[in-house]
């Protein structure tokens, strides 16, 4: 197994590939951030559906930045101390855990 396999721990809240995905986007960024940086170009949607999720649990807050200028308020996410608990859970390493598998090594 590579080193630094990060093992995702399934039974902690049932969080689906996704939302670990937003947490530990979240929890790297180490600040607030809009659903379209997070989704970095890909589809929108997806995203904010998840944060919406990660919201109503508690693991993340939302707020609207209200930018100077031209541009148009959107919300902001970042995560709560939940949010940082949960995502320690999730990254945790430990032996009983599965492995992440990376896409392309699949089948």
């Amino acid at each position: 197994m590579p080193s630094g396999t990060k093992y995702f721990q399934c039974n902690y809240e049932d969080f689906s590939r996704a939302q670990a995905a937003a947490l530990t986007a979240l929890a790297q960024a180490g600040r607030a951030c809009s659903a379209r940086e997070l989704a970095g170009g890909h589809h929108i949607a997806p995203i904010t559906l998840t944060l919406q999720w990660l919201v109503t649990k508690g693991h993340v807050r939302t707020e609207v930045h209200r930018p100077t200028g031209e541009s148009r308020p959107e919300p902001v996410y970042e995560l709560t101390d939940d949010g940082r608990a949960a995502y320690q859970r999730l990254t945790t390493h430990t032996p009983a855990a599965r492995p992440l598998e990376a896409p392309e090594s699949r089948k």
